[in-house]
Protein backbone atom coordinates (compact mmCIF):
# COMPACT_ATOMS: atom_id res chain seq x y z
CA UNK A 1 0.00 0.00 0.00
CA UNK A 2 3.01 2.44 0.52
CA UNK A 3 4.32 1.81 -2.99
CA UNK A 4 0.78 2.75 -3.94
CA UNK A 5 0.60 5.53 -2.21
CA UNK A 6 3.78 6.66 -2.98
CA UNK A 7 2.87 6.58 -7.08
CA UNK A 8 -0.45 8.03 -6.52
CA UNK A 9 1.11 11.01 -4.81
CA UNK A 10 3.76 11.69 -7.71
CA UNK A 11 0.76 11.63 -9.95
CA UNK A 12 -0.93 14.22 -8.50
CA UNK A 13 2.06 16.70 -7.72
CA UNK A 14 2.51 19.81 -9.87
CA UNK A 15 5.86 19.29 -11.28
CA UNK A 16 7.68 22.18 -13.10
CA UNK A 17 9.97 21.19 -16.27
CA UNK A 18 12.62 24.19 -17.51
CA UNK A 19 15.87 23.98 -19.04
CA UNK A 20 18.33 25.63 -16.48
CA UNK A 21 20.12 28.32 -18.62
CA UNK A 22 22.48 30.07 -16.30
CA UNK A 23 25.70 31.70 -17.45
CA UNK A 24 28.48 29.24 -16.37
CA UNK A 25 26.31 26.05 -17.27
CA UNK A 26 27.34 23.82 -19.83
CA UNK A 27 26.32 19.85 -21.09
CA UNK A 28 28.03 17.42 -23.50
CA UNK A 29 25.15 15.78 -25.89
CA UNK A 30 25.71 12.86 -28.03
CA UNK A 31 23.39 12.50 -31.23
CA UNK A 32 22.91 9.70 -33.47
CA UNK A 33 20.57 10.09 -36.51
CA UNK A 34 19.75 7.73 -39.00
CA UNK A 35 17.77 7.82 -42.39
CA UNK A 36 16.64 5.06 -44.70
CA UNK A 37 15.30 6.82 -47.53
CA UNK A 38 13.67 3.83 -49.69
CA UNK A 39 11.84 4.21 -53.16
CA UNK A 40 11.31 0.96 -54.67
CA UNK A 41 14.33 -1.74 -54.53
CA UNK A 42 16.61 1.21 -54.00
CA UNK A 43 17.68 2.66 -50.47
CA UNK A 44 19.58 5.65 -49.79
CA UNK A 45 21.61 5.31 -45.99
CA UNK A 46 22.41 8.12 -44.05
CA UNK A 47 23.96 8.47 -40.03
CA UNK A 48 25.04 11.23 -38.79
CA UNK A 49 26.93 11.27 -35.48
CA UNK A 50 28.27 14.41 -33.26
CA UNK A 51 29.45 15.30 -29.74
CA UNK A 52 28.76 18.67 -29.11
CA UNK A 53 29.62 20.69 -25.68
CA UNK A 54 27.25 23.63 -24.91
CA UNK A 55 28.20 26.22 -22.89
CA UNK A 56 25.55 29.47 -21.65
CA UNK A 57 27.53 32.40 -22.12
CA UNK A 58 24.75 35.02 -21.29
CA UNK A 59 21.29 35.30 -20.83
CA UNK A 60 19.76 32.95 -23.87
CA UNK A 61 23.17 33.24 -25.57
CA UNK A 62 24.74 29.70 -26.19
CA UNK A 63 28.45 28.92 -27.56
CA UNK A 64 28.87 25.59 -29.13
CA UNK A 65 32.15 23.60 -30.13
CA UNK A 66 32.09 20.31 -31.97
CA UNK A 67 34.00 17.63 -30.30
CA UNK A 68 33.22 14.83 -33.16
CA UNK A 69 31.27 14.87 -35.85
CA UNK A 70 30.81 11.26 -38.45
CA UNK A 71 29.14 11.35 -41.73
CA UNK A 72 28.37 8.04 -43.73
CA UNK A 73 25.81 7.95 -46.48
CA UNK A 74 25.39 4.79 -48.78
CA UNK A 75 23.69 4.87 -52.13
CA UNK A 76 23.60 3.77 -56.00
CA UNK A 77 24.61 7.25 -56.55
CA UNK A 78 28.22 6.36 -54.46
CA UNK A 79 29.65 6.52 -51.03
CA UNK A 80 30.44 9.53 -48.62
CA UNK A 81 32.47 8.61 -45.34
CA UNK A 82 33.79 11.90 -43.50
CA UNK A 83 34.83 12.55 -40.12
CA UNK A 84 35.88 14.72 -37.58
CA UNK A 85 37.93 14.81 -34.12
CA UNK A 86 39.85 16.54 -31.47
CA UNK A 87 40.40 19.27 -34.25
CA UNK A 88 41.03 17.27 -37.65
CA UNK A 89 39.37 15.76 -40.44
CA UNK A 90 39.99 11.73 -39.85
CA UNK A 91 38.22 10.82 -43.03
CA UNK A 92 37.27 12.70 -46.15
CA UNK A 93 35.95 10.41 -48.44
CA UNK A 94 33.38 13.85 -49.81
CA UNK A 95 31.89 12.04 -52.54
CA UNK A 96 29.20 14.36 -54.21
CA UNK A 97 29.23 16.86 -51.52
CA UNK A 98 32.45 17.91 -52.62
CA UNK A 99 30.33 21.29 -53.65
CA UNK A 100 28.96 21.48 -49.85
CA UNK A 101 32.65 20.92 -48.18
CA UNK A 102 32.86 24.10 -47.32
CA UNK A 103 29.72 24.80 -45.59
CA UNK A 104 30.33 21.47 -43.26
CA UNK A 105 34.02 22.13 -42.78
CA UNK A 106 32.61 25.62 -42.18
CA UNK A 107 29.69 24.33 -39.24
CA UNK A 108 31.92 21.96 -37.54
CA UNK A 109 35.20 24.03 -36.96
CA UNK A 110 32.63 27.36 -36.38
CA UNK A 111 29.01 26.48 -35.90
CA UNK A 112 26.80 29.32 -35.08
CA UNK A 113 26.12 30.47 -32.00
CA UNK A 114 22.54 29.29 -30.20
CA UNK A 115 19.38 31.44 -28.94
CA UNK A 116 17.74 29.15 -26.15
CA UNK A 117 14.71 28.94 -24.04
CA UNK A 118 13.61 27.58 -20.85
CA UNK A 119 11.09 25.60 -22.65
CA UNK A 120 14.05 23.68 -24.49
CA UNK A 121 13.89 25.39 -27.79
CA UNK A 122 17.35 26.19 -29.44
CA UNK A 123 17.79 27.51 -32.79
CA UNK A 124 20.82 29.28 -34.56
CA UNK A 125 21.38 33.11 -34.40
CA UNK A 126 21.67 32.99 -38.62
CA UNK A 127 20.64 30.15 -41.41
CA UNK A 128 24.36 29.01 -42.19
CA UNK A 129 23.38 25.73 -40.57
CA UNK A 130 19.98 25.21 -42.36
CA UNK A 131 22.22 23.58 -45.51
CA UNK A 132 23.38 20.90 -43.11
CA UNK A 133 21.26 18.19 -42.98
CA UNK A 134 20.81 16.32 -39.44
CA UNK A 135 22.22 19.65 -37.34
CA UNK A 136 19.22 21.59 -36.26
CA UNK A 137 20.16 22.85 -32.94
CA UNK A 138 16.08 22.15 -32.39
CA UNK A 139 15.23 19.93 -29.17
CA UNK A 140 12.82 19.77 -30.24
CA UNK A 141 10.89 18.43 -26.89
CA UNK A 142 9.37 21.58 -25.84
CA UNK A 143 8.33 22.05 -22.76
CA UNK A 144 5.10 23.57 -20.60
CA UNK A 145 5.11 27.46 -19.84
CA UNK A 146 3.26 26.57 -16.69
CA UNK A 147 3.58 23.56 -14.02
CA UNK A 148 1.77 19.99 -14.92
CA UNK A 149 0.98 16.80 -13.48
CA UNK A 150 1.71 13.26 -14.18
CA UNK A 151 -1.24 12.47 -17.04
CA UNK A 152 -1.24 16.28 -18.28
CA UNK A 153 -0.95 16.98 -22.17
CA UNK A 154 0.40 19.94 -23.85
CA UNK A 155 0.91 21.23 -27.83
CA UNK A 156 3.74 23.31 -28.98
CA UNK A 157 2.70 26.32 -30.16
CA UNK A 158 2.84 27.04 -33.97
CA UNK A 159 4.63 30.35 -34.55
CA UNK A 160 7.63 27.75 -32.39
CA UNK A 161 10.94 28.51 -34.79
CA UNK A 162 11.55 25.93 -37.31
CA UNK A 163 8.98 23.63 -36.26
CA UNK A 164 5.53 24.74 -38.30
CA UNK A 165 5.28 22.05 -40.84
CA UNK A 166 4.35 19.77 -37.36
CA UNK A 167 1.89 18.93 -34.99
CA UNK A 168 4.01 18.25 -32.36
CA UNK A 169 2.16 16.75 -28.81
CA UNK A 170 3.62 16.31 -25.37
CA UNK A 171 2.34 14.01 -22.18
CA UNK A 172 4.01 13.72 -18.94
CA UNK A 173 3.70 10.14 -18.68
CA UNK A 174 5.20 9.56 -15.56
CA UNK A 175 8.04 10.71 -12.36
CA UNK A 176 10.22 8.09 -11.36
CA UNK A 177 12.38 9.72 -9.00
CA UNK A 178 14.01 12.95 -10.08
CA UNK A 179 13.06 11.40 -13.44
CA UNK A 180 10.39 12.69 -15.57
CA UNK A 181 9.20 10.76 -18.82
CA UNK A 182 7.19 12.57 -21.06
CA UNK A 183 6.23 11.23 -24.63
CA UNK A 184 6.42 13.44 -27.51
CA UNK A 185 4.46 12.80 -31.21
CA UNK A 186 5.84 14.61 -33.84
CA UNK A 187 3.05 14.36 -36.83
CA UNK A 188 3.29 15.66 -40.30
CA UNK A 189 -0.41 15.94 -41.86
CA UNK A 190 -0.81 14.95 -45.83
CA UNK A 191 0.58 17.76 -47.35
CA UNK A 192 1.29 19.53 -50.92
CA UNK A 193 4.99 19.71 -51.54
CA UNK A 194 4.92 20.23 -55.05
CA UNK A 195 1.84 21.36 -57.41
CA UNK A 196 3.57 20.71 -60.65
CA UNK A 197 4.64 17.06 -59.32
CA UNK A 198 1.81 16.35 -57.74
CA UNK A 199 4.01 16.01 -54.50
CA UNK A 200 2.59 14.95 -51.03
CA UNK A 201 3.98 13.45 -47.64
CA UNK A 202 2.72 12.47 -44.57
CA UNK A 203 4.01 10.48 -41.83
CA UNK A 204 4.84 10.57 -37.95
CA UNK A 205 7.68 9.96 -35.18
CA UNK A 206 6.99 9.39 -31.37
CA UNK A 207 10.06 9.92 -28.76
CA UNK A 208 10.33 9.26 -25.77
CA UNK A 209 12.02 11.84 -23.25
CA UNK A 210 13.14 11.71 -20.09
CA UNK A 211 13.76 15.30 -18.28
CA UNK A 212 16.26 15.82 -15.22
CA UNK A 213 14.15 17.04 -12.69
CA UNK A 214 16.92 18.37 -10.76
CA UNK A 215 19.40 19.47 -13.40
CA UNK A 216 16.98 21.49 -15.19
CA UNK A 217 17.90 19.45 -18.22
CA UNK A 218 16.43 16.95 -21.07
CA UNK A 219 18.99 14.34 -20.63
CA UNK A 220 17.38 11.87 -23.39
CA UNK A 221 15.25 11.93 -27.02
CA UNK A 222 14.72 8.55 -28.77
CA UNK A 223 12.63 7.67 -30.87
CA UNK A 224 11.82 6.23 -34.85
CA UNK A 225 9.38 6.90 -37.12
CA UNK A 226 8.79 6.50 -41.11
CA UNK A 227 7.44 9.68 -43.67
CA UNK A 228 6.07 8.52 -46.76
CA UNK A 229 5.65 10.58 -50.42
CA UNK A 230 4.01 10.36 -53.50
CA UNK A 231 5.24 11.64 -56.55
CA UNK A 232 3.53 11.81 -60.19
CA UNK A 233 5.15 9.00 -62.44
CA UNK A 234 6.55 11.50 -65.43
CA UNK A 235 6.16 8.21 -67.22
CA UNK A 236 2.08 7.88 -66.52
CA UNK A 237 0.75 5.02 -64.86
CA UNK A 238 1.09 4.29 -61.12
CA UNK A 239 2.18 7.44 -58.33
CA UNK A 240 5.70 7.02 -57.60
CA UNK A 241 5.99 6.23 -53.94
CA UNK A 242 8.99 6.16 -51.53
CA UNK A 243 9.27 6.53 -47.53
CA UNK A 244 11.91 7.57 -44.95
CA UNK A 245 12.47 6.03 -42.00
CA UNK A 246 14.43 8.41 -39.51
CA UNK A 247 15.77 6.99 -35.89
CA UNK A 248 16.90 9.50 -33.40
CA UNK A 249 19.07 8.88 -30.46
CA UNK A 250 20.15 11.72 -28.26
CA UNK A 251 21.72 11.58 -24.66
CA UNK A 252 23.12 14.65 -22.77
CA UNK A 253 25.20 15.16 -19.19
CA UNK A 254 25.70 18.76 -17.37
CA UNK A 255 28.98 19.51 -16.88
CA UNK A 256 28.40 22.26 -14.51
Amino acid sequence: MKALWIVLACAAQDHELRWRLEKGDSWVEHRKVEYVTTEGKTERRQVLETVIHFSVQSEGGVDRTVRSFALRIESPEGKIDIAYENGAWKRTDWGDLEEAKEDYEEFVTHPPKLIAKANGEMRSVDEVEGEIVGMSPQAPALLPEGKVKVGDSWTVPEESEGLTEFLISMKLESVQGRTAILRMTMTLPERVESQADEATVQGSMPVSVEFDLDKGLIRSQKGSGEFFFTRRNPAGGAPIRSSLKMTVDTTREREK
